[in-house]
């Protein structure tokens, strides 16, 4: 019932989704399934998702069921996580079911650091039901968390002893546990099989798809997967997106402008797309476009510092405007913190100090000749 209902929200019809759903949990309030769909569709878009369970919790504001999903969503962030809190303190002593009850708690204690609370949930889950699968992967993610890769893999492997058809094990958790283990090489097997217990999991499609494009670099299977993804999730801008990056690393920048442009007739708010398309323009020397493009990245977020490193690029490589760019790129330079990756953080500096050299020896009007140094821009 709860996979009949995934299969609703997927061609949109979420009103039956979550009835079906509803009836599941009611059928078994201990169903992991039931709480896998919540989290692949909140993985999505959470707002959206939080908001329609909120609708149905003002029509039924005494069904434990919704109470119980939005504990699950809160509980997947650590900045929602107090909402979490509150909520599985009203919920503990009700008839909710012990074992989702027991992992959203485990999840909880993860994300805000508490480790013990959460490994002790855990084995209590364990000890209660020593056969439960569930518990092993629950388990099994815990050490990943926290670093044990090797007893992460022992602990997925006893939980796919016990249960041979559940999907997650071979399509989230041991793709996850072998990378950090650098055996990327030996994941597709897993992923195939994922596939085949659940061929119609947008988020294994997707998990596919970015193995074939990141890990392996195979574009024609990377492509084909994120257009099956496509087709069942037609609404999805990052899957055009995601697209148009390879299209653009295979020098198909016509293609890539048309998925861009996609993704943008979908959601227009979002800076990465029109930032990404910006840079198509500019190797296609079409400055125009590339500056409009710029722009309406930096209206949606005056802040992101790649947007801003792709403004300074165009200003000194197309304007020969120094100043410009310069402010540019010192913004994103300055911008740099601990979330930012080492790979973004040495592309903005790398030009912000060349730009910054450039500037000098300008400025000193010593004789030095100014030429646009090699940048690199951010799709």
């Amino acid at each position: 019932m709860a996979i009949l209902a995934r299969m609703n929200m997927l061609v949109n019809d979420f009103d039956k989704g979550f009835d079906l759903l509803k009836d599941a949990w009611h059928e078994d309030k201990n169903e992991i399934k039931v709480f896998d769909v919540i989290a692949q569709i909140a993985d999505y878009n959470q707002t959206d998702i939080l908001n329609r369970i909120s609708k149905l919790e003002k029509e039924e504001p005494n069904e434990l069921a919704y109470k119980m999903w939005k504990s699950k969503i809160y509980s997947m962030s650590k900045d929602s996580t107090e909402k979490a809190s509150e909520l599985i303190d009203k919920l503990e002593g009700l008839d909710v079911g012990s074992v989702n009850l027991m992992l959203i708690k485990s999840n909880m204690y993860q994300n805000v650091g508490d480790i013990e609370k959460s490994k002790e949930v855990l084995e209590e889950l364990i000890k209660n039901d020593p056969d439960s699968f569930i518990g092993y992967h629950a388990a099994a993610w815990q050490d990943y968390n926290n670093g044990k890769y090797d007893d992460a893999f022992k602990n997925c492997i006893k939980s796919i002893v016990v249960n041979k058809d559940y999907p997650d094990n071979y399509g989230f958790l041991i793709p996850e546990i072998m990378t950090k283990q650098k055996k990327s090489e030996e994941i597709e097997p897993y992923l195939r099989t994922a596939l085949y217990k659940e061929p119609f999991n947008y988020n294994i499609i997707i998990k596919v798809a970015e193995y074939y494009g990141n890990t392996v670099k195979d574009t024609n299977k990377a492509l084909y997967y994120y257009d099956l993804a496509s087709k069942i999730m037609p609404s999805d801008p990052e899957i055009y997106y995601n697209m148009a990056l390879i299209k653009m690393n295979t020098q198909r920048e016509d293609d890539a402008i048309a998925l861009l442009k996609k993704s943008i007739s979908i959601s227009d708010k979002v800076s990465k797309y029109h930032r990404a398309l910006g840079t198509v323009y500019l190797n296609k020397e079409k400055s125009e476009e590339a500056l409009k493009e710029i722009r309406n990245a930096y209206a949606i977020d005056k802040n992101d510092i790649l947007t801003l490193n792709n403004a300074g690029c165009y200003y000194i490589a197309i304007d020969g405007d120094v100043d410009r760019a310069m402010v540019n790129l010192k913004a994103a330079y300055d911008g740099i913190n601990e979330k930012t990756s080492a790979d973004d953080k040495n592309t903005i500096t790398e030009n912000y100090n060349r730009v910054k050299n450039l500037s000098d020896a300008y400025n000193k009007r010593n004789g030095a000749t100014l030429t646009v140094p090699d940048l690199k821009l951010f799709y």
